[in-house]
């Protein structure tokens, strides 16, 4: 494979990658290009993407890529497209993310032992045009947005999953 085909099919993915991102409450989500240095996607609260379209598959050193791309508060995110896969299977991608933050974000999500009682967090949301811009009141990270439609589920999930990363002495230090 060249390297303009590999690079056009990693343009490629980033797009494929965005745009799903976009229609599941990401509007903003946005490819960087290939060949440009830092995360792949933009418009991401909270989550560090990194794309990779190859054929030989080096996960520890992406994984790595994704880690350090990610800042304070984040989640680094790898999503891996396979030969013979395309836009239809986007949602079958394998994405991958540190253990750690797998436990956290379940935790979040109801799985475990519940997260402990009395948590102040809150957030702010914003009116947009396209839809509700979330903020965290402890850090002012933006935390995504909500879409005309969601259900106030979709608010408390993306509070909840944050919530793990802005308090850290509620689980220990965020790996």
């Amino acid at each position: 494979m060249t390297n303009s085909h590999r690079r056009r099919r990693g343009m490629a993915s980033q797009g494929i990658v965005a745009e799903a991102w976009r229609a599941d409450g990401w509007p903003y989500a946005e490819s960087v290009g290939t060949g440009v240095a830092g995360r792949d996607l933009t418009g991401t609260p909270g989550v560090a993407i990194e794309v990779k379209a190859r054929t030989g598959l080096d996960l520890g050193a992406w994984l790595r890529q994704a880690v350090t791309q990610a800042t304070d508060g984040e989640v680094p995110l790898l999503v891996v497209r396979l030969n013979g896969t395309g836009a239809a299977t986007v949602d079958d991608w394998p994405a991958i993310l540190p253990h750690g933050s797998a436990r956290r974000l379940l935790r979040a999500a109801g799985y475990g032992d519940p997260l402990p009682d009395g948590d102040d967090h809150a957030v702010r949301v914003t009116a947009y045009p396209r839809g509700l811009g979330v903020e965290c009141t402890t850090c002012a990270r933006p935390l995504g947005a909500i879409r005309p439609g969601d259900t106030l589920a979709a608010l408390r999930g993306l509070a909840a999953a944050h919530r793990v990363y802005c308090t850290p002495d509620l689980l220990g230090a965020a790996a």
